[in-house]
């Protein structure tokens, strides 16, 4: 790969994440297929497809775009949460946006996001055990003063689900 093929496919990386950021939906799904993207960068074309999928409602194509872009970038913080994100709340499927951050946890496991969205759907879906060892692994990536902060979200989280199940 040359250095101008490789800047080309970072500065069209860098327009599509602005057009995405700036909710500028329509001309990112016209810039898409035009995009040049080096081999490497290709698989982010499917991350941005399921956005675009997502937010215009169309859940069966986001669906298998999700999937496909969790399966070529599971080490992708942006493509892993927005697909866990799908799953959980337009899917309605925690578990699925659990195995998600859990497979990529496998791949990225030095990403503090990724392991923050884990524990909390860990929690979310009874599986507080888990979520207290990954708690450990969190506290290894992040300071002190964001490990508080993260630490009344997860507290916040455990009494949502103690509190749905009648625990409290």
């Amino acid at each position: 790969m040359s250095p101008p093929d490789e800047l080309l496919s970072a500065v069209n990386i860098l327009q599509a994440e602005i057009l995405l950021q700036t909710n500028q939906l329509s001309q990112l799904q016209t810039a898409l297929p035009r995009l040049y993207l080096t081999g490497q960068d290709q698989p982010l074309k499917y991350y941005y497809e399921a956005i675009l999928a997502d937010k215009q409602n169309r859940n069966g194509a986001a669906a298998r775009l999700y999937t496909r872009a969790t399966q070529v970038l599971p080490y992708h913080e942006p493509t892993v949460l927005a697909a866990a994100n799908f799953y959980a709340t337009k899917q309605k499927q925690g578990n699925r946006a659990y195995e998600i951050l859990l497979n990529s946890l496998t791949y990225n496991p030095h990403s503090a996001p990724i392991y923050k969205a884990y524990i909390l759907k860990s929690v979310e879906t009874g599986l507080a055990g888990f979520a207290e060892t990954a708690l450990m692994e969190l506290a290894k990536l992040i300071s002190p003063a964001e490990m508080n902060a993260f630490q009344q979200q997860y507290e916040q989280a455990l009494a949502r689900r103690e509190a749905a199940l009648g625990i409290r």
